[in-house]
C-alpha cells in the first residue's frame, strides 16, 4: 500500500447496479445489522448511485455529530424528507435553522415541560378511561393506534392550543404511512409517476390541509396567543419568518413529534407483556409511590424504575433509529476514507447494541441506567434523541409523557400480547410495530 493510498472500509460486493438500494427499501433494519454484523463497527454500502458508510461506534458519532459538524451537511436523504414536511427543523441547516431553534427552544426548555404535567396526565386519564371499557369486553385491540390518538389529542392541546382528535383518523394513517414510505421511496425523484409517488403526494397534501386549518384558527384568534403557533406568528409578524415557514415549522413538529412519542409508547407497551419480572417491579413500585391516586410530575422522581424500562426500550427500539449527513469536504473515520459527496448513515439501532459498551446487548436490561453505570458510560453511546446541537427539541417532552402514561397503565391493567399480536419493527424513518400492538387487558385494581 502506498502513502496515496486511502483505506475503505469493507462491505458487501453488490452486482446489481442498484447495489443494495432493493434490499434496504424492503427492510432495512435488518439489512443494516446483517452488513454490520458480517463487515464490523464501520462499514459502507451502496444504494443506487451513492456509497453510504455506517459507523456504529460512539467515537464515530461524536465525531460525526459534535467534533466534525461543520463538515456535514444534512444531504440528499434529507431531501426525500422535506418533501413530506416541508423545510422545517428537521429539514433546514444553517443561519436559517440557527434562527428557528431560537424561536421554538424556550416552549420546550426543560424548565417549561413540568408546565405540561397536567394536560399529559389528563391524556393519560382520558386514555385508561377507554381502556376500561376494552378491558371490560375482555376485547383485544390495537393500543398503537390508541397512542398515537392519546399523544396526538396531548400534542395539540399543549404546543397549538387546541385538541386535534378530530383529525385523527386521516392525520395517524397519513402521517404513518407517509413515514415508511420515506425509506420506501428513497432516491426515488418524485416526477417519477410511481403509484407510491401518488399515493405520497395525496398523503401530504391531506396533511398540508390540516395544517393550513391550525394555522388559520390561530390567525383568526381561535386559539388563543399563548402557544408555540402564536409564537411563530409573532415572529412572522415580526419579520423573522414567512407564512410558508410557519406552515411548514407545524408540520414539521407535529409529525415527527407524535409519531416518535406514539413509537417509543408502543414499544414500551409490547416490551410491557414479554418482560414479567420487570414487569412485577414496575407494578411494585407504582402502587408504593402512587398508592392508586393519579400520578404528579412531582410524582415521577420517585418512580425511576419506571424510566429505567422507558430508557431501555429505547435502547433497543430507538424512534429515530437512523440519522444521515453527508461531508461536504473529505473526511477520516477510524481510518477510514470518507469521501465529500457520500453519505454518513449514524445508526442508533446499532450503536445501541454495541457489545463495547452494552453487555449482552439484545437482553432486556433497565438496570443499564442506574445513575452510577449511566455516568460511566461514553457519552456517545446512547442517542435515542440524536446527538449534539441537533439533539430532539422535544426530547424533555416526550419522556415525561411516556413516564406518566406508562405509570398510569401499569397502575391500572395487566397487558397481554393477542394470541394474534405478533410484533415485528417496521422501519421508516421512525421505527414502529409493524402490525401495531394487539392487547389484551386485565384489571389490576389498586391494591395488591
Amino acid at each position: 500500500m502506498t502513502a496515496n493510498t486511502k483505506l475503505v472500509p469493507p462491505g458487501p460486493v453488490e452486482r446489481s447496479v442498484l447495489g443494495s438500494l432493493t434490499k434496504f427499501r424492503r427492510n432495512p433494519s435488518h439489512l443494516m445489522v446483517q452488513y454490520w454484523q458480517e463487515h464490523g463497527e464501520l462499514y459502507r454500502m451502496r444504494l443506487g448511485p451513492y456509497w453510504v458508510y455506517v459507523p456504529t461506534h460512539p467515537d464515530h458519532v461524536k465525531h460525526v455529530m459534535v467534533d466534525n459538524l461543520r463538515n456535514y451537511s444534512r444531504g440528499k436523504f434529507f431531501k426525500n424528507f422535506e418533501r413530506f414536511i416541508g423545510k422545517g427543523l428537521v429539514a433546514i441547516e444553517g443561519d436559517e435553522w440557527a434562527k428557528h431553534r431560537r424561536i421554538i427552544q424556550p416552549t420546550f426548555h426543560r424548565g417549561s415541560v413540568g408546565n405540561f404535567g397536567e394536560i399529559h396526565t389528563a391524556g393519560a386519564t382520558e386514555l385508561v378511561q377507554r381502556w376500561d371499557e376494552h378491558a371490560a369486553a375482555g376485547e383485544t385491540f390495537d393500543a398503537a393506534y390508541e397512542l398515537f390518538a392519546m399523544v396526538l389529542s396531548t400534542f395539540g392541546r399543549t404546543f397549538y392550543n387546541m385538541d386535534l382528535s378530530v383529525y385523527a383518523e386521516q392525520f395517524i394513517p397519513g402521517s404513518h404511512e407517509g413515514m415508511l414510505q420515506l425509506i420506501q421511496n428513497v432516491l426515488i425523484p418524485e416526477w417519477v409517476p410511481t403509484a407510491k409517488n401518488r399515493e405520497f403526494k395525496s398523503i401530504r397534501n391531506l396533511l398540508d390541509d390540516i395544517v393550513a386549518r391550525i394555522v388559520d384558527d390561530h390567525r383568526q384568534g381561535l386559539c388563543g396567543d399563548h402557544d408555540l403557533v402564536s409564537t411563530m406568528l409573532k415572529s412572522y409578524d415580526e419579520g423573522q419568518m414567512t407564512l410558508d415557514q410557519v406552515h411548514d415549522e407545524v408540520l414539521t413538529l407535529l409529525v415527527v413529534g407524535t409519531d416518535t412519542t406514539t413509537a417509543a409508547l408502543s414499544w414500551a407497551l409490547y416490551c410491557l407483556t414479554m418482560y414479567g419480572e420487570e414487569r412485577k417491579r414496575l407494578e411494585e413500585e407504582v402502587d408504593r409511590v402512587l398508592n392508586g391516586r393519579v400520578p404528579t410530575v412531582a410524582d415521577l422522581a420517585s418512580l425511576p424504575y419506571t424510566m429505567m424500562f422507558l430508557k431501555e426500550v429505547l435502547r433497543l427500539y430507538p424512534p429515530v433509529w437512523i440519522l444521515t449527513r453527508d461531508p461536504i469536504s473529505d473526511d477520516e473515520i477510524a481510518g477510514y476514507h470518507i469521501p465529500a459527496g457520500s453519505t454518513v448513515m449514524t445508526c442508533p439501532y446499532l450503536v445501541h447494541r454495541n457489545p463495547e459498551f452494552w453487555e449482552n446487548p439484545e437482553a432486556f436490561v433497565p438496570e443499564r441506567f442506574l445513575p452510577e453505570l449511566e455516568e460511566k458510560r461514553h457519552r456517545y453511546a446512547y442517542i435515542p434523541f440524536g446527538a449534539g446541537q441537533h439533539q430532539c427539541v422535544g426530547m424533555h417532552s416526550s419522556l415525561q409523557q411516556m413516564h406518566i402514561t406508562m405509570a398510569m397503565i401499569i397502575q391500572k391493567f395487566k397487558v397481554e400480547l393477542a394470541p394474534s399480536g405478533s410484533v415485528i419493527p417496521s422501519a421508516g424513518l421512525t421505527m414502529h410495530p409493524a402490525d401495531g400492538v394487539r392487547v389484551k387487558l386485565t384489571p389490576r385494581g389498586t391494591t395488591h
